[in-house]
């Protein structure tokens, strides 16, 4: 597409074979024509405005600074050839950085640096929308009978103490030690050791338990181990009467 100085405009479709067809403009309308800013293209979704766009003097560059993207659109791809390709990007890099260096720059100490502009061309995916991700069984039962999952509190106030303390960990044994710091005994209370307490009865219990639970994990290991020599000598006598000389002439290691 191009705009001759005698006031035609000629109309050149590149799928078309046929000759060109000249029809007559108004000046006025050459005007708005040449100078339709591109934005209205942009709000269509299109790659590029189907119009030429002048922004200064005789320029026909599109120039889109947030996509670092430009294109001379009074160029017709067909004519870039091998011989002429250097002086093309050589043009079209070189408004690039002549709008770039229009921008305000921003403080910086690697060089000159500046803020893109927002985007004026809107441009495809690279890669495909990811596809829905598939329900699991309880996804799928929880949907159908509206069970809907509640978020656990990590906190809860407690008013005895008058803050928030954690559910559990740390934090909720540091609230219940707190809170432990007076008992209810009976009458005839006797300590388990002469000058005791609740307090110090209640840390030997806990004492107690953890010692009986390592006494049970070392038996149960030398449970484990003694059933484990018998299944080995249970295997050897098998392996033995498998064969007419009851392992008289068999080599064990």
């Amino acid at each position: 597409m191009s705009i001759e100085e005698d006031n035609t405009l000629e109309v050149v479709p590149q799928s078309d074979p046929r000759p060109a067809k000249k029809r007559k403009i108004s000046k006025e309308k050459k005007e708005k024509f040449v100078n339709k800013a591109p934005e209205e293209d942009v709000e269509t979704k299109m790659a590029f405005p189907t119009v030429l766009h002048k922004e200064e003097g005789d320029s026909t560059m599109f120039v889109d600074a947030g996509n670092l993207m430009v294109a001379n659109l009074a160029v017709d791809a067909a004519d870039i050839t091998t011989s002429n390709m250097t002086e093309h990007v050589t043009q079209c890099t070189q408004e690039l950085v002549n709008r770039l260096f229009m921008l305000k720059p921003i403080p910086s100490d690697v060089g000159r640096a500046v803020t893109l502009p927002a985007r004026r061309t809107l441009l495809p995916r690279e890669k495909p929308m990811p596809k829905p991700k598939a329900k699991t069984v309880w996804e799928t039962f929880a949907e159908k009978k509206g069970i809907v999952k509640k978020k656990k509190l990590t906190r809860k106030f407690d008013e005895d103490i008058g803050d928030w303390v954690s559910t559990y960990g740390r934090g909720k044994k540091l609230a219940e030690k707190q809170k432990d710091w007076v008992r209810e005994v009976k009458a005839d209370y006797v300590p388990k050791v002469e000058g005791g307490d609740p307090f110090l009865d209640s840390q030997m219990e806990k004492k107690d338990k953890i010692a009986k639970q390592k006494e049970r994990e070392r038996k149960n290991k030398l449970r484990g181990e003694a059933v484990k020599r018998t299944a080995v000598g249970i295997k050897d006598t098998i392996s033995k009467l498998a064969t007419a000389s009851h392992g008289k002439f068999d080599k064990w290691t």
